[in-house]
């Protein structure tokens, strides 16, 4: 009986002790468990440290880039606004201008010449109008520089002028004793016609016409009286003559020698 009670206490001890074993193990590993845990969730701390950490320099660098093109940005504004300032320091630099030489003015073509080399229209114009107002009497003419001028004693009955192709005739009149039809041009303000103020441009038949008229109107008005044994001249063949044997020399009568221009 003593022998098997001590085999029987043997196996209980032997049980317990396998229990304790059992239950040490099992604490052990509970124990173990949260230090993974423990272990996980410090290095997920580190890895999101770790990602701070990355990602902070990151911003920093993409700042840093993003800045230096700024940077450079307003380096380039500086140098493109610098020609501005040059542009504004160069005007306000004195200008400095040169002068062009003056052209040399060609000197004036005489009466005789303009009209020995006239187109035929206007001499034939011309010669019909001075045949006009050479038919009543007392009349002289005399062709000067500027105009073929034909006088009464020391009155201006008419003047012709040529400018171009434009037949020019001032008459004895005053401006508000013409037609306003013949678009007459008032030049008394000026020396060479104050005696023959009244001015009409001939540039056609009807412009003839009515020349006609106002020196008819002028023949009147200076009491002239027509020369019944007047025969028409060619003028023309007269100018021609006088200005190949230069007896045309340009000398004017007194009013016409302080002529400054010429219409």
């Amino acid at each position: 009986m003593g022998i098997r009670r001590k085999i029987a206490c043997i196996e209980e001890y032997v049980v317990s002790m396998e229990e304790t074993a059992l239950e040490e193990a099992v604490a052990v590993t509970e124990a173990e468990e949260p230090v993974a845990e423990q272990e996980t969730v410090v290095s997920n701390d580190v890895n999101e440290v770790t990602a701070e950490i990355v990602e902070e320099p990151v911003e920093e660098t993409v700042e840093e880039v993003a800045e230096e093109p700024a940077e450079v940005a307003e380096e380039t504004a500086e140098e493109t606004t610098a020609p501005e300032d040059v542009a504004f320091v160069a005007e306000e630099l004195p200008e400095v201008t040169v002068e062009e030489p003056k052209k040399e003015r060609a000197p004036a073509k005489a009466f005789d010449y303009k009209i020995v080399t006239a187109d035929e229209i206007t001499q034939d114009r011309y010669n019909e109008l001075k045949n006009c107002a050479m038919q009543y009497k007392k009349l002289k003419s005399r062709i000067s520089k500027k105009f073929d001028s034909i006088n009464s004693g020391r009155t201006q009955f008419v003047k012709f002028g040529l400018a171009g192709k434009t037949l020019k005739v001032y008459v004895n009149l005053k401006l508000e004793d013409t037609d306003p039809k013949f678009h007459c041009k008032d030049q008394s303000f000026k020396k060479p016609y104050v005696q023959v103020p009244v001015l009409i441009r001939v540039k056609s038949g009807r412009a003839v016409k009515y020349a006609k008229r106002l020196i008819a109107q002028s023949a009147e008005y200076c009491e002239l009286k027509p020369n019944k044994k007047y025969l028409p001249k060619d003028y023309i063949l007269e100018v021609e003559e006088m200005y190949n044997a230069g007896l045309t020399n340009g000398e004017a009568l007194e009013n016409e020698a302080a002529a400054t221009e010429e219409e």
